[in-house]
């Protein structure tokens, strides 16, 4: 139960009564890819499930390798690391 003054990144897996939340909300990746992992299993004959979860899984990794980026850059050039994968990710939410 959050209280009513939580104002932080709220992470969890998919449970519904955290819907409710309106503030920042990430959901956990090791719950996505498990659940991408049994969609996969569910239908392994079905050509659009296998690429959606392909795609996923490769968003997984950048946001993994985008995390790990060197934190040692100036400013600047982190500022223009995450554009770049902000980007990537809009291109991805297009296929």
């Amino acid at each position: 139960m959050l209280s009513a003054s939580f104002e932080r990144i709220l992470n969890s897996d998919f449970y519904i009564s955290f819907n409710v939340y309106a503030g920042l909300y990430q959901r956990c990746s090791i719950h996505l890819l498990h659940d991408c992992h049994g969609l996969k299993e569910q239908h392994p004959d079905n050509a659009d499930v296998q690429q959606w979860s392909k795609h996923v899984k490769a968003v997984y990794y950048r946001a993994v390798a985008y995390a790990w980026s060197d934190l040692r850059l100036p400013s600047a050039k982190q500022q223009a690391a995450l554009r770049k994968f902000q980007l990537a990710l809009l291109q991805w939410e297009s296929i």
